[in-house]
């Protein structure tokens, strides 16, 4: 269940990152790259829900809900991903950054909206640091969201990068604390 989660982190930030390194081309040639890297992105998300689905249906609650439904939202959001590529094939594919961030942004605000109603319902359930940086991870979508949709925020594709990293950076230290922790 550890690897399938950490599989799912990785790939959202992989796919983040590499919107981020395919943007910018307006041939055809790239644009064909879009949509097949998008159709792949929606075969291996589809591929890691049903897994977990199949998990499920093997062993009840191996996989938890939450789990679940981020596997499940992560297929939408990749065949979102991937209708918008098809859509602005060619064009300008600030647009796919958009739409993806939009939907980074919405997950992200339902983790907050469920870590507030868990911290309500069992103020031990989850610790204040575990809440306050699902909140900041929030408001790190919505900026996000905020910089793609006012280009002079995006300086260049070398700060976009600096940014996954960042991301991807803390992303990899929170699951390496978490593993330490139940080791």
């Amino acid at each position: 269940m550890r690897m399938l989660a950490c599989r799912t982190v990785a790939f959202v930030v992989l796919a983040g990152t590499a919107l981020v390194l395919t943007s910018g081309s307006e041939t055809e040639d790239s644009a064909s790259f879009q949509i097949q890297y998008h159709q792949a992105l929606v075969e291996l998300a589809e591929l890691e829900y049903q897994t977990a689905m199949e998990s499920n249906r093997k062993a009840a609650g191996a996989i938890a809900g939450w789990n679940l439904d981020r596997l499940k939202k992560n297929v939408m959001l990749s065949k979102k991903l991937l209708e918008n590529a098809m859509r602005d094939a060619g064009d300008d594919m600030s647009t796919l950054h958009i739409v993806h961030a939009k939907e980074l942004a919405k997950m992200a605000a339902s983790d907050y909206r469920t870590a507030l109603e868990s911290k309500r319902l069992n103020p031990s359930a989850i610790s204040a640091y575990r809440l306050e940086k699902t909140r900041l991870t929030a408001e790190i979508a919505r900026l996000r969201v905020e910089m793609w949709k006012e280009p002079t925020s995006v300086s260049s594709l070398v700060d976009h990068m600096h940014w996954e990293i960042d991301r991807l950076s803390r992303d990899v230290l929170d699951l390496q604390q978490r593993l330490e922790r139940l080791e």
